[in-house]
């Protein structure tokens, strides 16, 4: 029998992947609503940085589009902070939408375990 730790750390890395193929399939660009989120603030904070001329919108596709380039350098400024220090970066109304995938469970349900949540970590 297969012990579960390494079954653990299988999982865990191919979850990596996953996720890394998500954002990457996202490319640079966010709409208003995702790009609030990135920087974990309201999407009334984001209209206030554009507005007093700190964040570029982009309007080609005719509504407003932020470059992730654009965003880091907020970052990076200290206007926005899209850091660990905040509970999530998932919208409350997107919670518990994601796929969650059981790290522990032995093959036959008895143990659980430790579940990971791609909600929150997109």
């Amino acid at each position: 029998m297969t012990s579960p730790a390494p079954l653990r750390a299988e999982a865990a890395e191919i979850l990596e992947i996953l996720v890394d193929e998500v954002r990457a399939a996202q490319g640079p660009w966010r709409n208003r609503e995702r790009a609030a989120s990135y920087l974990n603030c309201s999407e009334s904070k984001l209209d206030k940085l554009v507005s007093a001329g700190r964040l570029k919108k982009h309007m080609g596709t005719g509504y407003p589009l932020f470059h992730k380039d654009d965003l880091d350098t907020l970052v990076k400024k200290g206007t926005c902070s899209n850091g660990s220090n905040h509970k999530s970066r998932v919208p409350h109304r997107h919670r518990g939408r994601g796929v969650r995938i059981d790290l522990a469970a032995n093959g036959d349900g008895s143990n659980p375990g430790q579940a990971a949540d791609m909600g929150s970590v997109l």
